[in-house]
């Protein structure tokens, strides 16, 4: 055991290090940041897989500063680098809940809103149940693994060299992540969108050929209706899209990294 964890302070500074990527990375991800998860819990658990990779990515760990200075610029670039590694993760989730609340209010529910708990925020009655079907996927599919992987792998991407990222590269970053939010917020709530437009045709020309009717009182459960068989017949093709963006992001944070 002492072969592995020695007396010396030094490597539990190292490991001290380790936890600090960990934490900003576990920060932003799903399922293991899921605020419903206990901030106890999520402390043993940093602290216990910093000590168990701590063996494997020693050997990638640049020197432990001996100054304040020197582990204040240690500790930021730790926390940097996790928040990079998680970044991507986050805005996929943040876009999954945009794309439901686009589709709740094409549903009419955009007045029924849910304090939803992972972000604290009033959400449509989709947002949630959209969150809880990508961290589902995320688990069937065992992408908590891919990330934890990829953490583990960042050790020997950035290895002990100095990080220092172009501006140009920064802007581009933030530019696509932007961007790719938007995209996945309307690639999801597109097909409900088509769907309910056409179902809004039909009743106008149902409240052309019948102007007795009271259209609007009938379009309501018939709208809610086939919002409702059309996410369900969606919804191989959402876990699809989640798990393929997922791991798109996962990756170019990794890309990200060897740019650094």
């Amino acid at each position: 055991m002492n072969g592995i964890y020695p007396e010396d302070p030094l490597v539990y500074l190292a490991i001290f290090l380790i936890f600090c990527r960990l934490m900003s990375f576990l920060l932003l991800i799903p399922v293991l940041g899921h605020k419903a998860i206990p901030a106890p819990f999520r402390l043993s658990l940093g602290l216990t897989l910093s000590l168990v990779l701590y063996p494997v990515v020693k050997r990638y760990l640049p020197p432990v500063p001996l100054s304040i200075e020197g582990v204040t610029l240690a500790v930021g670039r730790e926390v940097c680098v996790g928040l990079v590694l998680g970044a991507g993760a986050y805005v996929t989730m943040e876009a999954i809940a945009l794309g439901a609340q686009l589709t709740g209010y094409q549903l009419g529910w955009g007045t029924a809103g849910l304090l939803d708990p992972h972000s604290q925020q009033q959400t449509s009655a989709l947002a949630p149940l959209y969150g809880w079907m990508a961290l589902m996927v995320i688990l069937l599919a065992d992408l908590h693994h891919v990330f934890l992987a990829n953490f583990a792998e960042s050790f020997a991407v950035t290895g002990a060299r100095s990080l220092t990222i172009p501006a140009d590269t920064a802007i581009d970053a933030l530019i696509r992540g932007t961007g790719s939010l938007w995209v996945l917020a309307v690639r999801i709530a597109a097909p409900l969108t088509a769907v309910l437009l056409g179902c809004q045709v039909l009743l106008a020309i149902l409240a052309r050929l019948l102007p007795q009717m009271n259209v609007l009182f009938f379009s309501f459960p018939v709208l809610a209706l086939a919002g409702l068989l059309t996410i369900l017949w969606l919804v191989p093709s959402l876990a699809d899209a989640f798990e393929s963006q997922l791991v798109a992001v996962s990756d170019s944070a990794m890309v990200l990294l060897r740019q650094m």
